[in-house]
């Protein structure tokens, strides 16, 4: 049976115990919630940089069907950047800022090579990211 005395005791050390769990909490749930945070914050920056790269692929796919053949065949002018950012990456950009995103086509030696570029800022503790992707296809028409 617990006497009066061992049962002050006990109250007495959970008193004590008390403030030093509330600390350690404190210091866990922190680093915790930062890392968690972190995490976040780079899985959004690697999705945005794969959108970057899906995106450059769907320029000079477009840039390479687009090419001298289809110009002479449809009377059409020849195609530049801003033809490639309207007509195939602008319409399919899902969570990047446009006014960030630069595009350049070059077109040399039956070859579209589209290059984007994209500054990124992150949402937190990160500094601003440029994103480059290049992409080269074979003109094919």
């Amino acid at each position: 049976m617990l006497s009066p005395q061992n049962s002050t005791r006990r109250n007495l050390r959970y008193r004590r115990r008390r403030g030093v769990i509330l600390v350690e909490s404190a210091l866990i749930y922190s680093v915790t919630l930062f890392l968690l945070l972190g995490t976040v914050v780079m899985g959004l920056g690697v999705f945005q940089y794969q959108q970057i790269a899906a995106l450059a692929r769907e320029g000079s796919r477009w840039a390479a069907v687009h090419g001298p053949k289809y110009q002479s065949e449809q009377g059409a002018t020849a195609i530049s950047s801003s033809d490639v950012m309207t007509k195939a990456i602008l319409p399919r950009v899902v969570i990047l800022n446009t006014s960030a995103l630069t595009c350049n086509l070059t077109m040399t030696g039956g070859k579209a090579t589209v290059s984007l570029s994209y500054n990124w800022t992150p949402e937190a503790f990160f500094a601003p990211i440029t994103m480059n992707s290049t992409s080269v296809t074979p003109v094919l028409y």
